[in-house]
C-alpha cells in the first residue's frame, strides 16, 4: 500500500521545515490563531540534511495492510479531550504528544485512513526511520556518521517485541529500562534500528560529570540570606561523590553529626568522599559550623540530610541508575522534600531523556522541589568569548529549579571576585536548544568557602583554609546554596503560611523575588536573576494560588489584586509542573497556559512579554510566565490564568504574586458604553469601523463587539473600535451592540442599533489557483498530490529545479481513479468535472524537484 500523506505533506521534504524547527523560540502575535501547526521534531532536521545527497540513508516507510506502525497525527489547533478519544475509538493507540497539537500513534494504514478523514485533523504522515534518529548521529549529507563502537539509548513503543527485534542486531552490551534500552553498539546498526517499528527514538547515552571543575582563576564570594529560620523540620537529599568518612558516627565531619537520616552508597561499597565535592555541595546546604564556631556555616544549618553516594571505583558518577526517577524516589522515601544536584551532562540545552526523566518525577510527585545546577560551560578559552545555549542536562527539564553562577564578593581573591553583580564567567548560559528560558535563577558561586572532606587531598579544592574548610567554585557550589535557601524558605511558608508549597510554587516563588543584576528580564545570563527569596519574602507582601485550580484546553480561572500604592512593584508569577515532553520532539513544553493581566484602565500585560505594548506577544515555549509592573495603577487588577493548549491535562498551577496589595474594591457600579459610529438604520457596505464610548468609576478592563449577537472582537484601549467585515454576512438589517467590563467584574451593556448591509454580490465564477511544491520521488516511492478543483477548466502541471536533472513520468487521475493526462515533467488537461484530482510523479532513480500547479476554483 502507499505511503499515506493527508495535504500538506510535501513539507516534510522541503527547506521550509528546517526554517520552522529554528523559528521555536520566536513567539506569536496575542491576536494569533495557528491553523497550519508545525511540527516539531529533532529528526525532521535530518530530512534537510539528506536532501543534497545521493548516498544518503533517507529512506521512506510503508506499512503494509494491517501492519502497525508509528504516524504523526497533527490537529489544525489546540487539543480538546474529545479529539483525542474520537482518535483513539478509530482504532489508534496514542503514544505521545509532539508539539504543535500532533501526537505519535500508532496505527495501521486502513486506521490512518479514518483518522486523516476526521474534520480537525490536519495532517497524517509516517513517523520516518530519520525521524527517530538525533541529529547529532548524522552528518550535514544525511548519512549516519562512522563513530565506531558508541553507547546510545533506544526509547521503544510499547511493544513486547522490542527487546527481541534488537537483540537480533549486533549489540555489545544491553540494559534495560522501562521505556528505553541502553545499548553499546556499532554506529552502522544506527538506521536498521531506527527501521524497527518498535523503536521511537535513539540518542546518545550523556557522561554525567561534577559541575565544579572550572579553572582555579574563577573567583567569588559566599552569599548568604537569612529569614530567622534554620531549615528545622526539613529534610534535603543530595546525590554527589560521597559525604567526608561515609559513616554516620563521631567519624564524621562533626558539621553534619546527629542530622543525617541516611547515607546510601550507590557507587561503591562505601560513601566515602575521596573527592570532597560531595561534601562540600552538604556543607552549603546545611553544615552547622560546628568546626568553626558557628562562623562558617551552610543555609539551613537545622535541616536533615539524606546522602546518596554515586562515585564509583573509576572516579566517575556511575552510581547514577539510568532511570533518575529511582534516584528521587529512594531519596522522597526516606523523608527529603528537596533534593539537590551539581552535576550532569556538558550540553548545547538539548531536552533528553534524563531531563524528561525529571519532569516525569515531579509530575507524579509535585511536593518534591528538585534542583539541577546549570553547568560550567560558559566560557571558551579558545575565543575568550560567551558561549550561549549551553545549558547542561537534566538542567535542561522544564519542572526543576536550574541554578547558573554570580560571583561572590571576594576582591582579595582576583577579578572574579569583584563585582557580585556579574555572572561568574564560566556559568553556562542559556536558553535552551528550544528557546526556553534557563537558568531559572543564579547564586554565588566561585570561592565558596564550605565543608572539607578528611578523606580528600588539598589538590582538589580552589583552595584550603584549614583541616576542616576550602574554596571551591561552579555553578555546583551556586545550586546547593539556593536548595538551602529553598529549604529554610519551605519551612517560613508551613510555619507562617500553614501551607506546604508545591514545587511549582517555590519555584514561582524563588523567580519572583529575583533580582535583576542589570541583564534584564528574562536573560540568557541570569535568567530571572540572583537569588532574594529569603529576603523578599518578609519585606512584601504576597498573593498566591497553589494547586487549587487545574485547567482543560479553553478554560480560564480569574483572579483580582488590589493595589493600594504604586511605590511597589507588581510582580507576579506564573508557574506550572508541565507534563514530561518528548525525547523525540524539539519542543520541550507539552501544556501551555497563558498570564494575563488587565490595570485598572485598560492596559494589558501577558506574561514575559516585556516590551510596550506588553500584550503583543504570547510565550508558547515555557512553563514560567512572569508580569512584573514596575510603577502599578492604584486600583483593581484582573489576572486570568487561561488553558490556550492541554493534550495531557488537566493542569494545575501555581501563581504567586508580590506588591503592596489592598483590599479589593466592592464597587457595584456598572460601566456606560453606547455606539457612537456607525449610526443608528445607516447603511454600510464592505469593512466598516465600529467605534464605542466607555467610562466606569474606578476602569474600563475591555470592550466587547456583538453583531446579532455574536462576539466579533475585543478592544482594550482608547479609543474603543472594531473592524467588522460585512461582506461576511449576508445583506439586510443586523443589530450591533457593546458590552463594557470593569476590574470589579461589573457589565455595561449599550443599547442595540441596527444598520442596513449593502454589498454587491458578485455573480459566481471561476478562477485559478497557483500552488508551488517541492517534492522528490525515487525507485521506493512515488510523489503524490491532491488537488481539489471545484470548477471546470484546464489543469497544468509543470516541474522544474530537478536536482539531477532526470526526465519525470507524471499522471494525473480524477476523482473517480481514471487516468486522464500523462506526460514528461508536464501535463495539462481540461477538466470538464469537479472533484479531488490526483497528480503522481514517479522516476526509476532518486529525485527532487519543485511542482507549480495551475487548477480553477469556483469563485
Amino acid at each position: 500500500m502507499r505511503k499515506f500523506f493527508k495535504r500538506n505533506i510535501s513539507l516534510i521534504l522541503t527547506a521550509v521545515l528546517l526554517l520552522s524547527i529554528f523559528s521555536a523560540s520566536l513567539p506569536v502575535s496575542a491576536e494569533e490563531n495557528p491553523n497550519s501547526p508545525t511540527i516539531y521534531l529533532k529528526g525532521m532536521e535530518n530530512n534537510t540534511k539528506a536532501k543534497p545527497s545521493v548516498s544518503s540513508t533517507l529512506t521512506n516507510k510503508i506499512y503494509d495492510n494491517g501492519e502497525t506502525g508509528p504516524y504523526v497525527v497533527s490537529f489544525d489547533g489546540p487539543v480538546y479531550d474529545y479529539m483525542k478519544t474520537e482518535i483513539e475509538n478509530s482504532g489508534a493507540i496514542i503514544e505521545e504528544y509532539i508539539p504543535d497539537f500532533s501526537f505519535l500513534v500508532m496505527m495501521t494504514p486502513e486506521v490512518a485512513e479514518s483518522v486523516s478523514k476526521i474534520s480537525y485533523v490536519k495532517d497524517v504522515i509516517v513517523y520516518e526511520p530519520l525521524f527517530k534518529i538525533d541529529p547529532d548521529f548524522v552528518d550535514d549529507f544525511g548519512n549516519i556518521k562512522d563513530m565506531g563502537e558508541i553507547k546510545v539509548r533506544i526509547l521503544t513503543f510499547d511493544d513486547t517485541n522490542a527487546e527481541n527485534q534488537i537483540q537480533s542486531f549486533n549489540i555489545k552490551e544491553m540494559e534495560n529500562d522501562p521505556d528505553s534500552i541502553i545499548a553499546l553498539i556499532d554506529s552502522e546498526e544506527i538506521m536498521k534500528l531506527a527501521n524497527l517499528n518498535s523503536v521511537k527514538f535513539i540518542e546518545p547515552v550523556p557522561e554525567f560529570q561534577l559541575f565544579n571543575d572550572v579553572a582555579k582563576e574563577y573567583m567569588g564570594t559566599e552569599g548568604i540570606w537569612n529569614l530567622g529560620y534554620t531549615g528545622e523540620g526539613q529534610v534535603v537529599g543530595i546525590a554527589d561523590t560521597g559525604l567526608d568518612t561515609g559513616k554516620n558516627d563521631s567519624s564524621m565531619h562533626r558539621d553534619f553529626q546527629g542530622r543525617i537520616d541516611r547515607i546510601i552508597p550507590l557507587g561503591r561499597s562505601t560513601a566515602d568522599d575521596p573527592h570532597g565535592h560531595g561534601t562540600h555541595v552538604a556543607g552549603s546546604v546545611l553544615g552547622d559550623g560546628s568546626r568553626s564556631n558557628g562562623q562558617i556555616k551552610g543555609m539551613a544549618p537545622r535541616a536533615h540530610l539524606v546522602f546518596q553516594s554515586v562515585l564509583d571505583s573509576r572516579n566517575g558518577l556511575g552510581g547514577l541508575p539510568n532511570d533518575l526517577n529511582d534516584l528521587f524516589r529512594q531519596s522522597w522515601n526516606e523523608g527529603a522534600r528537596i533534593h539537590t544536584n551539581s552535576w550532569g551532562a556538558s550540553g548545547s540545552g538539548v531536552y533528553n531523556t534524563n531531563s524528561r526523566q525529571v519532569d516525569e518525577y515531579l509530575w507524579g510527585n509535585n511536593n518534591m522541589i528538585i534542583l539541577f545546577a546549570a553547568g560550567n560551560e560558559g566560557y571558551s578559552k579558545i575565543s575568550g568569548t560567551t558561549v550561549y545555549n549551553s545549558i547542561g542536562s537534566p538542567g535542561t527539564a522544564k519542572n526543576c529549579i536550574t541554578v547558573g553562577a554570580s560571583e561572590n564578593y571576594r576582591p582579595e581573591k582576583g577579578q572574579l571576585g569583584d563585582n557580585p553583580n556579574e555572572i561568574a564567567s564560566f556559568s553556562s548560559r542559556g536558553t535552551c536548544k528550544d528557546g526556553r528560558v534557563k537558568p531559572d535563577i543564579v547564586a554565588p558561586g566561585t570561592w565558596i568557602l564550605s565543608t572539607k572532606s578528611s578523606k580528600a587531598p588539598t589538590s582538589n579544592f580552589w583552595g584550603e583554609y584549614n583541616d576542616y574548610y576550602a574554596y571551591m567554585g561552579g555553578t555546583s557550589m551556586a545550586t546547593p546554596l539556593t536548595a538551602g535557601a529553598v529549604a529554610i524558605a519551605r519551612e517560613y511558608m508551613m510555619k507562617e503560611w500553614n501551607h506546604t508549597p508545591s514545587s511549582a510554587m517555590m519555584k514561582a516563588a524563588v523567580v519572583n523575588g529575583a533580582t535583576d543584576m542589570g541583564y534584564g528580564y528574562p536573560s540568557r545570563d541570569q535568567g530571572w536573576g540572583r537569588i532574594n527569596l529569603v529576603d523578599s519574602l518578609k519585606s512584601k507582601q504576597y498573593e498566591y494560588s497553589d494547586q487549587e485550580r487545574s485547567l482543560s484546553t479553553g478554560q480560564v480561572v480569574n483572579y483580582t489584586y488590589s493595589i493600594k500604592s504604586d511605590k511597589t512593584p507588581l510582580k507576579a508569577s506564573l508557574v506550572w509542573t508541565d507534563y514530561p515532553g518528548s525525547t523525540s520532539a524539539s519542543k520541550a513544553l507539552v501544556n501551555d497556559l497563558d498570564l494575563k493581566i488587565t490595570s485598572p484602565s485598560g492596559v494589558v500585560y501577558y506574561g514575559n512579554d516585556f516590551t510596550k505594548p506588553f500584550d503583543s506577544e504570547i510565550d508558547r515555549l515555557n512553563n514560567v510566565e512572569n508580569i512584573f509592573i514596575e510603577n502599578p495603577e492604584l486600583g483593581n487588577y484582573k489576572v486570568e490564568v487561561i488553558a490556550y493548549n492541554v493534550p495531557q491535562g488537566p493542569q494545575s498551577f501555581a501563581l504567586f504574586a508580590s506588591g503592596d496589595f489592598g483590599t479589593a474594591s466592592g464597587d457595584v457600579e456598572a460601566p456606560i458604553c453606547n455606539i457612537t459610529s456607525p449610526s443608528n438604520g445607516a447603511t454600510v457596505n464592505g469593512n466598516v469601523s465600529i467605534t464605542a464610548d466607555a467610562n466606569d468609576n474606578i476602569g474600563i478592563i475591555k470592550v466587547e463587539f456583538y453583531v446579532d449577537g455574536e462576539n466579533i472582537g475585543t478592544s482594550t484601549r482608547v479609543p474603543y473600535s472594531m473592524n467588522w467585515d460585512t461582506t461576511k454576512v449576508s445583506n439586510g438589517t443586523h443589530k450591533i451592540q457593546v458590552k463594557a467590563y470593569d476590574a470589579a467584574g461589573n457589565v455595561g451593556i449599550s443599547e442595540e442599533i441596527s444598520v442596513v448591509v449593502e454589498n454587491e454580490v458578485e455573480e459566481p465564477g471561476t478562477e485559478y489557483v497557483t500552488e508551488t511544491y517541492s517534492g522528490s520521488a525515487s525507485w521506493w516511492g512515488s510523489y503524490e498530490k491532491d488537488i481539489d478543483v471545484t470548477a471546470t477548466g484546464k489543469i497544468t502541471v509543470e516541474l522544474s529545479d530537478m536536482y539531477f536533472g532526470s526526465d519525470l513520468s507524471m499522471k494525473l487521475y480524477d476523482s473517480s481513479g481514471n487516468m486522464v493526462a500523462k506526460g514528461t515533467n508536464s501535463i495539462s488537461y481540461d477538466a470538464s468535472a469537479i472533484g479531488k484530482y490526483k497528480i503522481v510523479v514517479s522516476t526509476d532513480w532518486v529525485e527532487y524537484f519543485t511542482m507549480k500547479v495551475i487548477y480553477p476554483i469556483a469563485k
